[in-house]
């Protein structure tokens, strides 16, 4: 896993969330899920939101209105293997951020 960087700290620490937890969460997720269909369901179960970015592919809109980078948050898996496993899902239909947050209702 790598080093979250001090925009992922002070995110967390504004949002009271525990990065740790949400790491692992997407991370099993993603483990759990053999393509892009089963991978968003399976992070809506944990109250997070698959999004498209503005410069990178994918994004996860977090419970407590936190956006976590993909690409981040699963190491091991290049961008191209990224992309090939998430390739039934259309990037085009996927809610923007702002979308995604507005969709999962933040108070």
């Amino acid at each position: 896993m790598r080093a979250a960087v001090r925009n992922e700290f002070e995110q967390s620490r504004r949002l009271k969330t525990s990065l740790k937890e949400i790491r692992d969460s997407i991370r099993d997720c993603w483990d759990r899920s053999g393509d892009g269909q089963g991978f968003a369901i399976a992070l809506e179960e944990k109250g997070f939101k698959l999004a498209r970015g503005d410069s990178r592919d994918f994004m996860i809109v977090g419970h407590a209105g936190g956006v976590h980078a993909l690409s981040k948050r699963i190491i091991g898996a290049t961008a191209r293997q990224t992309r090939d496993r998430l390739a039934n899902l259309s990037r085009a239909k996927l809610p923007t951020v702002e979308a995604a947050r507005a969709q999962l209702q933040y108070d």
